[in-house]
C-alpha cells in the first residue's frame, strides 16, 4: 500500500509496469512496453525455491563492487514477498558471494561469519514492504555505498499456493555522478523489539532520541497479519498516521526532526489468536512494529531497539 500525503519532487511507486501508459512507436504499430530499469546498474541476487504452504527468510551476500557508487533511486521486483531488506554491510573481511541460505533466526549476519570490526551494517539501502516498488529521490539526493560495502538482500517470502514456488530477486539502482550530490541520504532503522501483543486490540508504541538534525523524506512502517495502523511522530508532531505497513511520502521536502527529539512510533493490532503474539519472524505466528526512514543530511547509521 502506498500513502500519499501531498504532491512532492520525488518519486515513491508501489504498481505494476503495465498501469503505467507505454509511448506509442513512429510507425503506428503496437506500443512498444516501457522498461523501469532502463539505465539502471542490475544488482543480482540468486532465485530461491518456496515448497507449498512454506514460509522462509533467506538471505544472500553480494560483494562490495570495488567502485563508489551514488544510489539516487531503485526498482525492486521480487513478486510473492512479504518485505525484503537490503542492509549496506562494511566488509574488510572479503565474504565471497553467498546464499540465498536460512537466516529465519533474527541474526541476518550469522550464516556469514556474524558481525565483527571487519564485517558490519552500516545502514539500509532501499528496502521494500511491497513485492514491486520504484523509487525515486530528490534531485542531487542519493545514499553513498562506498566501493568497500557489500549488500546483504534478507527476503521474507510466503507460498500460500498448493505448487512449488521460484521466489526471482529482481533489483536495479540509479546511480548519479558524485559531482551531482548535493546532500547525503541514509536510514533510521527502529523496532520495538521487547513487545508482546495481547489478545484483542491493542496500541503498541516505542520510542527513541533522533541521533541527529535531518529531514525524514520517506517512512516504511512494518507489521505483520494483525497490524492495523501505524502513527511516527516527532516530539508531539505527527509526521505520519495511517494503515499498517505502508509507504508514506512527506511533502515539501520531508518533515524536520532536532537532534535529541523523542521519534515516538506506534502500531495497532487486532490479535484474533486468543493467545499473546511475541516479535518474530513469522507472519502468522509473530508480530513486528517498527520503520525505516529514510532521511537527509545523514551523519551515519542509526539502529533504535526502541522499549514499550
Amino acid at each position: 500500500m502506498i500513502k500519499q500525503l501531498a504532491p512532492m519532487a520525488f518519486v515513491l511507486l508501489a504498481v505494476a509496469c503495465s498501469d503505467i501508459a507505454a509511448p506509442a512507436p513512429a510507425d503506428g504499430g503496437a506500443p512498444v512496453p516501457l522498461d523501469p530499469t532502463a539505465g539502471m546498474v542490475p544488482i543480482e541476487v540468486p532465485a530461491f525455491e518456496l515448497a507449498p504452504g512454506a514460509e522462509a527468510v533467506m538471505c544472500s551476500y553480494v560483494p562490495p563492487s570495488g567502485l563508489e557508487r551514488w544510489a539516487s533511486g531503485a526498482y525492486v521486483n521480487v513478486p510473492g514477498s512479504h518485505h525484503m531488506a537490503v542492509r549496506r554491510i562494511r566488509d574488510a573481511r572479503g565474504v565471497v558471494a553467498s546464499g540465498p541460505v536460512d537466516c529465519a533466526n533474527g541474526d541476518v549476519l550469522a550464516p556469514f561469519g556474524g558481525e565483527g570490526n571487519d564485517f558490519a551494517s552500516v545502514g539500509d539501502l532501499f528496502s521494500a514492504g511491497v513485492p514491486e516498488l520504484a523509487v525515486t529521490l530528490p534531485d542531487g539526493v542519493a545514499v553513498r555505498v562506498a566501493a568497500d560495502e557489500g549488500l546483504l538482500f534478507e527476503v521474507h517470502a510466503v507460498n500460500a499456493a498448493t505448487e512449488p514456488r521460484t521466489v526471482h530477486v529482481g533489483y536495479w539502482l540509479a546511480t548519479i555522478d558524485a559531482g551531482e550530490v548535493i546532500e547525503e541520504a541514509g536510514s533510521v532503522l527502529a523496532f520495538n523489539q521487547g513487545m508482546t501483543v495481547p489478545p484483542g486490540l491493542s496500541t503498541q508504541t516505542a520510542a527513541c532520541e533522533a541521533p541527529s538534525t535531518f529531514r525524514i523524506f520517506t517512512v516504511q512502517s512494518h507489521m505483520h497479519s494483525r497490524g492495523r495502523g501505524f502513527s511516527l511522530h516527532a516530539d508531539a508532531r505527527e509526521v505520519v498516521s495511517g494503515d499498517a505497513s505502508p509507504y508514506y511520502l512527506l511533502p515539501n521536502g520531508g518533515a524536520s526532526v532536532a537532534a535529541g527529539e523523542a521519534l515516538a512510533w506506534s502500531c495497532d493490532f487486532d490479535n484474533d489468536t486468543g493467545e499473546p503474539l511475541t516479535v518474530g519472524p513469522s507472519v502468522a505466528g509473530n508480530e513486528m512494529c517498527g520503520f525505516v526512514a529514510l532521511v537527509y543530511p545523514f551523519t551515519g547509521a542509526h539502529f533504535c531497539h526502541g522499549a514499550p
